[in-house]
């Protein structure tokens, strides 16, 4: 592990904006894995992220659900399938289709305003619950 990632300041500050450019960050890493995989073999490939499900809102972008579960909408072990969005700079991924009918049926996904309010409520109660820190406290 790199040295200081349980520092909880700078990088690893818990606040929405510390936590999205992580996020970010291991999205890229990720692609940039998959591009060399396929480069290699030719193939297809999947990879396997294990993590938070706190997290997993800010990676996937998704925050349906949030207040499901204490801090998260993702239940434990849950498996969800998410593709790279093409020409994206930030790497952004969507759930795919047989993924989010596997778990919502044919109800229809939310559009991105929806998830900004989402995401918006999410991290209010977040920051009320404790889950993350406010971005001024940081220094």
């Amino acid at each position: 592990m790199k040295e200081g990632w349980n520092s909880k300041t700078g990088r690893w500050y818990p606040a929405s904006s510390a936590i999205s450019a992580r996020a970010k960050d291991a999205r890229i890493w990720l692609r940039e894995l998959a591009e060399k995989a396929i480069a290699e073999s030719g193939e297809d490939v999947e990879i396997v992220v294990v993590t938070h499900g706190g997290f997993l809102h800010f990676f996937t972008d998704d925050w349906a659900g949030f207040p499901t579960f204490t801090g998260t909408g993702w239940a434990n072990t849950e498996c969800r399938s998410f593709e790279f969005v093409e020409d994206d700079a930030e790497a952004s991924v969507i759930e795919t289709r047989q993924s989010r009918e596997r778990r919502r049926g044919s109800e229809i996904p939310l559009t991105k305003d929806e998830q900004r309010e989402l995401r918006a409520s999410a991290e209010s109660e977040a920051l009320a619950n404790g889950f993350i820190n406010a971005e001024e406290a940081k220094l």
